[in-house]
């Protein structure tokens, strides 16, 4: 993350993501506005958002300049499911295992029924 910086205003360009949803922002400056240091930025913004709130992305709008239209961000998009749980993305975040002591097996008791042979 040495191209991107929330915090240093030498970088010579800076990124703004907003959630459409709470109008929540976030800021990045990028040492150029290419594909590699937007795509970073952008990374990190998806799994901090997802860590912090509980919720999925779900789209994304941009304003469709070439430093979003590309093969680099067709597939970061197109990564199937699953590759990377949110435990996981919380745990490299935060450096920590999620306090899981909260969940709790439901359910109850079931029996199979099994008929008698009928001569």
């Amino acid at each position: 993350m040495d191209s991107i910086s929330q915090s240093n205003p030498t970088r010579l360009c800076m990124m703004l993501i907003e959630d459409g949803g709470s109008s929540h922002t976030e800021g990045y400056f990028l040492d150029a506005k290419v594909t590699e240091t937007t795509l970073a930025a952008f990374s990190h913004y998806h799994v901090t958002a997802e860590c912090q709130t509980g919720w999925k992305l779900k789209r994304v709008r941009t304003d469709v300049g070439p430093e979003w239209v590309n093969e680099l961000w067709v597939a970061y998009f197109e990564k199937p499911p699953g590759q990377g749980t949110a435990r996981d993305i919380c745990e490299i975040w935060y450096k920590t295992k999620p306090d899981m002591l909260h969940l709790r097996a439901f359910g109850c008791i079931a029996y199979a029924k099994i008929p008698k042979k009928q001569c």
